[in-house]
């Protein structure tokens, strides 16, 4: 059974005042809300709804690493690599770092991703003695099962988080209550 843990106050009051309920439940606002949460494979659950009926966000983040095949004949044949971002070391900067040694990975940073898709996708390169060659792709995706369109409480929000992290063997679900409505 997945943990449940408060999303940070900070990172939550930071995000709201962004957005200022307005548009909160968009896709660019949860695109926003990936870049505060510190897991790379978890679900969120976010209701709101001070004296009107609540509704909630409910989203599965899934950040990760797929390295591409080094030809086109080997990516017809072979599954892409996945692996998670925080278990490899990786340089990150705008710029190739000076100086790399063989096999080094950087994340290519301050690119702006194109927000027509609902992930963000950042190029990483790696060093094969002479060059840096494209070696992957970072991918930071939100699969949204609740946009806040219709009422929903925080309870009925957290049961669906719960059978969606059972299936999916996600070890944590964040959480934020802000709703009243039927509290008073």
């Amino acid at each position: 059974m997945a943990k449940e843990k408060s999303l940070d106050l900070a990172a939550v009051q930071t995000w709201l005042a962004a957005w200022k309920e307005k548009d909160l439940y968009s896709d660019a606002a949860v695109r926003d809300l990936l870049s505060l949460i510190p897991d790379n494979y978890c679900m969120v659950v976010i209701t709101c709804g001070v004296g009107c009926p609540p509704r909630s966000l409910v989203f599965r983040r899934w950040r990760r690493v797929l390295v591409l095949p080094p030809t086109p004949t080997i990516k017809a044949r072979a599954q892409p690599q996945i692996f998670d971002p925080d278990q490899v070391t990786m340089f990150h900067s705008p710029t190739p770092p000076m100086a790399p040694t063989t096999g080094q990975l950087w994340l290519k940073e301050g690119v702006t991703p194109k927000w027509s898709v609902p992930w963000v996708t950042q190029k990483i390169f790696r060093w094969d003695g002479t060059q840096w060659l494209l070696h992957g792709q970072l991918r930071d995706e939100a699969s949204i099962t609740r946009q806040g369109k219709q009422e929903c409480s925080f309870a009925e929000a957290l049961a669906g988080a719960r059978q969606t992290a059972r299936g999916n063997r996600i070890q944590t679900i964040y959480t934020f209550d802000d709703s009243t409505w039927g509290n008073a």
